[in-house]
């Protein structure tokens, strides 16, 4: 069973011809989305409007740490709670701890009075530096590039990790956004969230589940209906749909999507007219794209050499697309047309994948380097693949890493890094002949 969405690194190897690389046929303008540093774009409406994931910063409470001295204060810190940089701790001495002896155990539970239980008189209390954590975020592109209200969790879905708050991951033209968070409570499972963009409040469909295991949501359309993946048993996830009669704010029974024969599925996009993208396996465990339409499920056609083949994204004229995995293990970008049938899809290096497609085929994703983890954003148009830094101005200083999503203008948006830091981008095709 292959359960990511998207692999985070194409580094393997790929044996076979790949296109050579063409010239430009098509510059863009970059812009930067300032959604600030690490902010990622994961969906993009045919209309322009995109979500994704950012960082912000988050305050913890003191932690004491046991230990006689600094240096092995700050070891014994590193150790237990994964914070490697030693220069943003500083330990201020048990004074801080008597005047304040509970906040450690409020905060941190039994590992916190553990920790509290270990110090002595030589010990010391960490002082915390902001952590990161991640939040959803919403932009309207249409004109200037402008910050709408950043999408929160609703009271009871906070979570008590602060490093996982949510994603918004998929939004459709009317503005309902899927995506994922966890919730507070001992386990902390991840449920399936939807946006309302009439309440503008996120609506928790992972309560619907009926296993009550976790959930997520990878697309929705102009209906509001929903799809993603669903733990219908303890360890085995599928792929679930969930339809768009939310009733004051909660959200009505899912229904699982079925296999091609096999234990687990996902559906991972949705079109206008209803049919869902995603892959299954079959009755020999083997991953197949496929295709759910009308309370059926299709197999879409597995090239040879393909050990594995998963559909990501799907346009409204049935055309989806996303990678195969080799018999050598590496990965191969794919289309396939309305009747199933494939085409594997060149790119400058061996390695790659779509990530989004449009209602004209146009394609975008990313390619890797054999043997090293460097990706570049890449842009398919009639089957001829090209690498998207080369359509830009060098002197922007960008290094364009995935293409995440196009819209109905053939605006691209993605993440890559500038001025040293992870920052979200637009490209805007420039006229013919400038």
């Amino acid at each position: 069973m292959l359960p990511l969405l998207f692999p985070a690194l194409l580094v393997a190897p790929l044996s076979g011809p790949s296109n050579a690389q063409t010239p430009p046929t098509v510059r863009y303008t970059i812009e930067e989305i300032p959604a600030g540093p690490s902010a990622r774009i994961l969906g993009t409406a045919a209309n322009g409007t995109v979500v994704g994931v950012r960082t912000r910063t988050v305050a913890r409470p003191p932690i004491i740490v046991a230990s006689r001295t600094r240096d092995r204060a700050l070891s014994y810190f590193d150790r237990d709670n994964g914070y490697t940089n030693r220069q943003m701790i500083d330990l201020i001495g048990l004074a801080f701890l008597l005047a304040n002896p509970r906040i450690i155990t409020d905060f941190y539970g039994a590992k916190g009075e553990e920790m509290r239980s270990r110090a002595d008189r030589r010990s010391g209390v960490a002082l915390v530096p902001p952590v990161p954590a991640v939040e959803p975020f919403v932009f309207e592109t249409e004109g200037a590039i402008g910050l709408r209200t950043p999408l929160r969790l609703p009271p009871e879905g906070t979570g008590t990790n602060p490093a996982d708050l949510g994603e918004a991951v998929s939004v459709s033209n009317a503005g309902w956004i899927a995506g994922r968070g966890r919730f507070s409570g001992a386990d902390e499972r991840q449920h399936a969230l939807l946006w309302r963009p009439d309440s503008r409040q996120w609506i928790d469909l992972g309560r619907s589940v009926p296993y009550g295991g976790e959930s997520a949501a990878f697309g929705v359309n102009d209906r509001g209906i929903v799809v993603g993946e669903a733990e219908i048993a303890r360890g085995i996830r599928q792929a679930y749909l969930w339809d768009a009669n939310h009733r004051n704010g909660k959200a009505m029974p899912g229904r699982e999507l079925g296999t091609l024969g096999g234990a687990a599925s996902r559906a991972c996009a949705i079109n206008a007219g209803g049919s869902v993208a995603g892959w299954a396996e079959n009755a020999a465990f083997e991953v197949r794209a496929c295709l759910w339409e009308n309370g059926t499920v299709r197999e879409l056609d597995t090239p040879p050499g393909a050990k594995a083949a998963l559909a990501v994204t799907l346009n409204d004229l049935g055309h989806s697309a996303g990678y195969l995995v080799t018999t050598d293990g590496s990965f191969r970008p794919v289309l396939w047309d309305a009747r199933g049938r494939s085409v594997v899809l060149p790119c400058p290096e061996p390695n790659g994948m779509v990530r989004a497609i449009d209602n004209r085929a146009r394609m975008v994703g990313a390619f890797g380097r054999p043997g090293t983890d460097e990706r570049r954003a890449a842009f398919w148009e009639g089957r001829v693949c090209h690498d998207l830094n080369r359509q830009v101005d060098p002197a922007n200083g960008w290094r364009l890493v995935e293409a995440t999503g196009i819209d109905d203008r053939g605006r691209i948006v993605g993440w890559g890094w500038h001025g040293g830091t992870i920052r979200a981008f637009r490209l805007v095709p420039l006229p013919a002949g400038q």
